[in-house]
């Protein structure tokens, strides 16, 4: 994630993360009913794989995603891990054409303690929906973690032997859903989720020890019911890339298993609504590195409808090494999507490290994301 001076230059440019706190999306935002918002319809899902509104039209999600409301470990505490999204932002988002962001949350802000949900937290996001709404753009909610939790680190890098390097924390789970079983912080190869610590922090949230993964089903059931009936939000990302913490084999079950129980969470909550959100699942594929293996939803096996599910995948080829061209994973996606028989939305792409040809490879994303029809962030 990058802090950028002018938002629509790095977000056109790919994956460019807006940062910060609520403060000024909410003075501009909280005034009026949700009937002042911009006129978005509902959106759904066709037969043939398209995103389309109430009136049959195709709607193409573009633009940039929103971390203002994440929260974040930081081990400068004297400099905000993130910066508010100003009114100039939105203004400049809307201009360059944006209909959508996809705006990160964290289950450590939305259930800080186990069994309670953070209603002020909910209105903050509340906030950023309505203020994006009126600059015509949707919302894509998207529950995010990276590392599992901002509460796995090293406190002291002499603690970590040769060979392995102290980690920071990241994003995503409370502290009370971060069971490590005491394993070490220190990562194995660099990469972040390489501690024994996030391994065993991930597998017991798929194991649900002690009723952690029915904790989070439960938030977004909460998030689901306090935005029902909310045409602005385009949908729920169910968990920003999943970790594989266990062999493909052994993992999918267990995997199907969990998105089948959120899924009917956020479909239970809104029973009653005269519309059911689109929901967003990514496949357990840590920032696309395919060299980590790669478990598929599976819709049948997780005992939900395909009706408005929506698969995103990330695609930093060209940048995190996996085998593939830009076009060659997104006609992998392609065909995986279509076998499921959903679309797909790019919820992230990026490409850093590669000057010269950082612009050349951003312009070939988006012709093909042109191509296919996508949309993304």
């Amino acid at each position: 994630m990058r802090t950028t001076e002018g938002v629509a230059a790095a977000l056109v440019m790919a994956v460019g993360l807006t940062v910060g706190s609520p403060t000024d999306a909410a003075s501009a935002a909280t005034q009026g009913s949700v009937n002042d918002v911009v006129d978005l319809l509902p959106l759904s899902t066709s037969d043939d794989r398209r995103i389309v509104d109430t009136e049959g039209r195709d709607v193409l999600l573009r633009g940039a995603n929103v971390n203002s409301l994440g929260e974040y470990w930081q081990g400068v505490p004297e400099l905000d891990p993130t910066i508010p999204i100003t009114d100039a932002d939105w203004d400049s988002m809307s201009a360059h054409g944006f209909s959508v962001i996809r705006l990160l949350i964290t289950w450590s802000r939305v259930e800080p303690t186990r069994g309670n949900i953070d209603q002020a937290y909910l209105d903050e996001v509340d906030a950023y929906v309505r203020a994006a709404a009126e600059h015509g753009m949707y919302s894509v909610i998207d529950m995010h973690q990276d590392a599992y939790s901002a509460f796995i680190f090293t406190t002291d890098p002499d603690d970590c032997p040769t060979g392995t390097t102290p980690a920071k924390g990241w994003d995503g789970a409370p502290d009370w859903a971060t069971l490590t079983d005491g394993l070490s912080t220190c990562l194995t190869n660099g990469e972040r989720n390489s501690s024994p610590a996030v391994t065993r922090a991930w597998n017991n949230f798929y194991d649900n020890t002690d009723g952690i993964r029915d904790r989070f089903a439960a938030s977004w059931a909460a998030i689901a019911d306090r935005f029902e009936g909310r045409p602005e939000v385009a949908g729920f990302d169910v968990l920003n890339e999943p970790e594989n913490s266990k062999p493909e084999g052994e993992l999918a079950p267990i995997y199907n298993d969990f998105l089948g129980d959120v899924v009917t969470a956020i479909r239970g909550a809104q029973a009653d609504a005269s519309f059911q959100h689109l929901v967003f699942i990514e496949p357990a594929l840590p920032a696309a590195d395919l060299s980590r293996g790669i478990v598929v939803p599976d819709p049948v096996a997780a005992g939900v409808s395909t009706d408005n599910l929506v698969a995103s995948v990330h695609n930093y080829s060209e940048s995190i090494p996996n085998g593939f061209t830009i076009e060659g994973l997104n006609e992998v996606v392609e065909g995986l999507t279509a076998g499921l028989g959903v679309p797909n939305w790019g919820g992230e792409y990026g490409f850093w490290d590669t000057e010269p040809e950082t612009l050349v490879k951003a312009r070939r994303y988006a012709a093909d994301e042109d191509r296919l029809a996508w949309g993304g962030a």
